[in-house]
């Protein structure tokens, strides 16, 4: 029997904890799987994850926890409790890895919490299955095109593909620049290691365009434009790029800077990470902007903390935009030296467990972001 209403919820899991002790964990299961098929409404969602946290806490057998698992997922999605939801189904692909069911629902609670390059490589996964069902295949197509990640796209990229250290290249065949971003991707993993002591354990793909024109036409074909004076972008995990003013020191920058990107996200379970913290890394380490200091002291202004935590700077136009990513490297420079790389991991590690960017950053640095932002420009900002 469903109880409808939160008083009788509460009433009931009141009761349920005072007769946990007289109830076996099959039968706080079936309870639950009762309430699920019949639920109309976030109560009832709330009954079976109570349920089914407790059925888990009298540990079922090895060989049916997933099943239980996999009903604590669903409704965790349903109750819109994306990192308990992302938690409980992978715990279910572990045991069943060949189960496109678990995989499909593991991506769509992965997508929901913001975690897109995860999301992604399962939908993928769905999709090349030619085990899985046709409308759960199809599905997958579907969610792949709204993450600009179309499974047409595929054959668009470039078809050659060479493995380096901490990375995958793809290129056209015979494109000369491939040894010189062999070498970035090097020195891109010593900085971020140097600076921050992250490794990215999943190697990174990178896709490497002929030229400006190549790279827009995918990007805009992708559903993910990017402006006119963008010459990189990350979307989903990989980083997209070309020959950037055909100069060494300008390629390594620039992969430098995306690779920061993909390796902070990593780091964070694939959750985002705060625009300005990403980007004032990413510039940090690639090198960019050497005299954004006194940079900043010319500026008539500076850049409100709401506006830093849009998506993407490329919302703005380029003098805008460009003045957002001098900031947030002077920012970063000088949240790592007041609170070190110990507590940039920390927070990275908070956003990876399902905290909001805010409470992640408070659990990491102990202090507020805007605290530390108006002690930035209390403290800082005149001494720039």
């Amino acid at each position: 029997m469903v109880i409808r209403g939160l008083l009788p919820v509460l009433l009931f899991v009141g009761c349920l904890a005072a007769a946990a002790a007289e109830t076996t964990w099959d039968e706080d299961y079936q309870a639950a799987q009762r309430v699920y098929r019949e639920a109309r409404g976030q109560d009832d969602l709330q009954l079976v994850l109570v349920l089914c946290r407790q059925a888990l806490d009298k540990h079922p057998p090895e060989s049916r926890r997933d099943e239980v698992q996999f009903l604590l997922g669903q409704a965790a999605c349903g109750a819109g409790r994306w990192a308990e939801a992302v938690a409980a189904l992978r715990s279910c692909l572990e045991f069943a890895p060949a189960s496109s069911e678990y995989a499909f629902w593991l991506a769509t609670a992965c997508e929901q919490d913001g975690r897109t390059t995860l999301a992604v490589r399962l939908y993928r996964r769905v999709y090349d299955d030619s085990r899985a069902a046709a409308e759960r295949r199809r599905q997958a197509g579907q969610r792949l095109t709204g993450l600009h990640a179309a499974p047409e796209l595929e054959a668009l990229l470039p078809a050659e593909e060479v493995k380096v250290p901490g990375g995958r290249i793809r290129h056209h065949a015979g494109e000369p620049f491939v040894a010189a971003v062999r070498e970035a991707v090097g020195i891109a993993r010593r900085r971020m290691a140097d600076t921050l002591s992250i490794d990215v354990a999943e190697p990174i793909t990178l896709i490497l365009f002929r030229d400006a024109a190549e790279y827009q036409a995918f990007c805009r074909r992708s559903g993910a434009p990017r402006p006119e004076w963008s010459t990189a972008c990350t979307l989903n995990g990989r980083i997209y790029s070309y020959p950037a003013a055909g100069e060494r020191d300008g390629l390594v920058a620039t992969l430098c800077h995306e690779y920061t990107h993909v390796a902070l996200r990593a780091y964070a379970d694939d959750r985002p990470v705060p625009c300005w913290i990403d980007e004032g890394c990413a510039t940090l380490l690639a090198g960019q902007f050497p005299g954004h200091r006194a940079e900043l002291r010319r500026s008539p202004h500076l850049i409100a903390l709401e506006a830093l935590l849009v998506g993407s700077f490329a919302v703005f136009e380029r003098d805008e935009a460009r003045l957002c990513y001098v900031q947030s490297k002077a920012m970063v420079e000088d949240l790592l030296h007041r609170h070190g790389p110990l507590r940039m991991r920390a927070f990275l590690r908070a956003l990876g467990q399902g905290a909001e960017a805010a409470a992640a950053f408070e659990s990491g640095f102990q202090t507020t972001m805007r605290e530390f932002f108006e002690w930035w420009i209390a403290e800082r900002a005149d001494a720039l």
